[in-house]
């Protein structure tokens, strides 16, 4: 049987068409919109000889392809829909569908109609005619009439269970031995008529996968896998036959949406299609076009969960991720898919995610191309996940010595207890500390989404018996995590390429090199924007200034520096920039021989520019000390809310306070004190205690205290203007 399952899911098949991109899809959608709505009628209908089936296929796709249910052609259908019937499957299978894709509770009496015209309707040996009055019966109505009812369960409509029971029966009784099912009874098989089986037995309840324990074995439904592979066969030996008929591409795709699969025999099935029909411009019918429409707009979600396929156990729940990202999509109202991905190239499709997942229960083992990939991932902001598996700590275990050895292990990381202000706690429903057990990664004030989930949601997701009682929980969990992960970092879409960009270590120039490039200045001044290298944390908000530059250089009458160098205390490059900046989160350490240099770069018309990363304490309160110890003759005092650092170029009082949660709670809506020294009318240092870095480089969280974007943003550019002043 493994060898059986192998063949079928790594089985390769090539097919070369013209590649497409996000674009080319999102175009032919749009055209294929306007076409579909050019050819309604007044009353809302379109023109068949199944006119309510016809109608209520339009709107479906229509629907899938984000139309507004406040349009005119939308309003018009559906007031069409809830007027007209015409007794016959196909129509009011899809009349159940689409209704209850809009708004199920709305129109619950419709879809009631549907219903009740559907069970009439079944035959004895449990598939369904074209009308109720048909004697013979088929698989393209059946499997269109199992749709309807599925839809009205969904709707929350009482389902006879002899229904669901007789359809089951019909569906296994007349599935060829090859794994096929044909147009009606063991008929030779049809590609189409076996995605119609396929999905049909799916919705009455069997599934490819279970696990009655979730700790356990995977079962594997052999009817539904005799007939995938039978499907893949197909797409290797007819695949120009099978692309010509756009209900046959639905049918596939229905399939592969409801089994959570990327690919079928090997083949990406939805580049597979969309490459056909983009490329095609001999889509007439009415039909062929909705069929169209629906399988390019379906499958068009953005990837916000990479299932990461690390060299180990990373498949124990197989189902987790495909009902992780359906539910979301539910209850966050946006359209999202999931991918699953190795990470060993930086194009890997990985990269198209804002969440990155992994679990397992054996040790936890990267190499050094998965540490490059998640390096740039997680400084674009992207987030990882890991999960502890069946309470198995092995994994849990392996997985944090693998973080805390390869991220910035000179900054001493760990892992701490998330606390009840993380904007995860909050992103769309209220979380306890409880519901979510979760720890965080911290490297001083480095900004890397690194969670572990301590309490499961997988085998709940996943659908294993013994873990359905957590359900609720799981599902609430996963919603913030997608919803926080997507504002940390847009998804895309599946066939875009996607590739991260190299993240290194910067190379060190001294001030001199950096000078003799000759590169100019806005304000007439080449410059460098020193940071000074000390033992406290000093590259904290690692990114802030090329963030800082990015946004002041847009603007002529700010000041520009060429690039930002590192700087040691006691090095003379200090002397080469006018400004030396200061952060981190622990001692600075530094030295005598610092001190004096420092007093030196000062009394030469330097200046230094400080903040606590972090709004550190333990740095808070070193830098004091140091700066004593620097200029033992001047006093750090709190800079008048009069003076131009507060109101040139950006008046500070008349900005509204952009702040994390934790600076709200302990200082409300009030900008806090810059602290400087003054020599000679000029604040040689200035200093804020409340970090205002970090936003500005990779987002600051909301469990610290810090300034937000605009209010960072604009504090940095007064400071930074006003040094480089005569």
């Amino acid at each position: 049987m493994k060898k059986l399952i192998c063949s079928f899911f790594l089985n390769m098949s090539i097919m070369l068409h013209a590649a497409v991109s996000d674009a080319d899809v999102l175009k032919k959608i749009v055209n294929l919109k306007i076409d579909i709505l050019k050819s309604q009628n007044t009353n809302g209908s379109w023109n068949s000889s199944y006119k309510v089936g016809m109608t209520a296929l339009c709107l479906l796709a229509l629907i899938h392809s984000d139309s507004d249910i406040k349009d005119e052609a939308v309003v018009d259908a559906i007031h069409y829909l809830l007027n007209n019937s015409d007794k016959k499957t196909y129509s009011e299978a899809l009349v159940a569908v689409v209704l209850e894709t809009i708004n199920a509770k709305k129109y619950k009496m419709r879809i009631n109609q549907s219903y009740s015209f559907l069970e009439a309707a079944q035959k004895k040996n449990g598939a369904w005619g074209y009308t109720i009055n048909s004697i013979a019966s088929d698989n393209s109505n059946s499997q269109f009439a199992v749709m309807g009812i599925d839809a009205a369960r969904r709707a929350g409509i009482p389902v006879n269970k002899a229904v669901l029971d007789n359809a089951k029966t019909y569906w296994k009784n007349f599935q060829n031995n090859d794994g096929s099912w044909g147009y009606s009874g063991q008929n030779r098989g049809m590609f189409s008529m076996t995605c119609a089986g396929v999905a049909s037995v799916y919705l009455l309840g069997e599934r490819l996968y279970s696990k009655p324990n979730a700790c356990g074995d995977t079962v594997i439904n052999k009817r539904i896998l005799k007939g995938l592979e039978n499907l893949a066969k197909n797409l290797k030996g007819k695949a120009a036959r099978i692309q010509g008929r756009l209900y046959s591409l639905y049918a596939l795709e229905r399939v592969a949406i409801y089994l959570g699969l990327k690919e079928i025999g090997g083949v990406d099935w939805y580049r597979w299609g969309a490459e056909h029909i983009v490329n095609n411009d001999k889509i007439h019918t009415l039909s062929d076009k909705a069929f169209a429409l629906l399988f390019l707009a379906k499958g068009s979600a953005p990837i916000a969960v990479a299932k990461w396929q690390w060299k180990g156990d990373w498949d124990n729940q197989k189902e987790d991720v495909k009902f992780w990202t359906q539910y979301s999509s539910e209850s966050l109202g946006k359209k999202l898919d999931w991918l699953v991905s190795p990470i060993t190239k930086l194009d890997a499709p990985a990269a198209k995610a804002s969440l990155i997942f992994v679990n397992g229960r054996e040790r936890f083992r990267m190499n050094d191309y998965e540490e490059e990939f998640l390096k740039s991932f997680l400084e674009e902001g992207g987030t990882l996940l890991a999960e502890v598996s069946c309470q198995d700590r092995t994994f849990i275990n392996s997985f944090k010595r693998e973080m805390l050895k390869r991220f910035d292990p000179e900054l001493k990381p760990k892992f701490v207890p998330i606390s009840d202000a993380h904007p995860l706690m909050q992103s769309k429903h209220k979380l306890k500390l409880k519901d979510i057990k979760a720890l965080e990664f911290r490297a001083g004030c480095k900004q890397y989404n690194i969670i572990i989930l301590m309490a499961n949601i997988s085998n709940a997701l996943n659908g294993d018996v013994d873990a359905q009682m957590d359900l609720k929980r799981a599902r609430k969990v996963s919603d913030n995590l997608i919803a926080w992960s997507l504002q940390n970092r847009r998804a895309t879409k599946k066939l875009d390429k996607v590739e991260l960009k190299i993240t290194k270590t910067k190379k060190i120039l001294s001030a001199d090199q950096l000078k003799h490039k000759a590169a100019k200045s806005t304000i007439g001044i080449e410059q460098a924007f020193a940071r000074l290298r000390h033992n406290g944390n000093w590259l904290s908000s690692p990114n802030y200034f090329i963030t800082l530059q990015s946004i002041m250089k847009k603007n002529s009458k700010l000041p520009y520096y060429d690039a930002e160098v590192y700087v040691q205390p006691s090095s003379n490059d200090l002397f080469q920039s006018a400004i030396l900046f200061i952060t981190g989160s622990q001692k600075t350490n530094l030295k005598a021989e610092d001190h004096i240099n420092l007093q030196t770069y000062i009394q030469n018309h330097g200046r230094i520019f400080i903040t606590a990363a972090c709004s550190n304490k333990e740095f808070d309160k070193d830098i004091k000390i140091q700066l004593k110890r620097i200029l033992p003759n001047d006093k750090l005092i709190k800079i008048p809310r009069t003076d131009k650092l507060y109101n040139y170029p950006i008046k500070i009082s008349k900005l509204p306070l952009s702040a994390t949660r934790a600076y709200i709670k302990k200082y409300g809506k009030r900008y806090q004190d810059l602290l400087g020294i003054r020599r000679n009318n000029k604040w040689v240092v200035v200093y804020s205690p409340i970090d205002l870095s970090s936003d500005l480089s990779n987002g600051a969280q909301e469990s610290i205290v810090a300034y937000k974007e605009k209010s960072a943003f604009a504090l940095s550019v007064n400071i930074l203007y006003n040094a480089l002043l005569p």
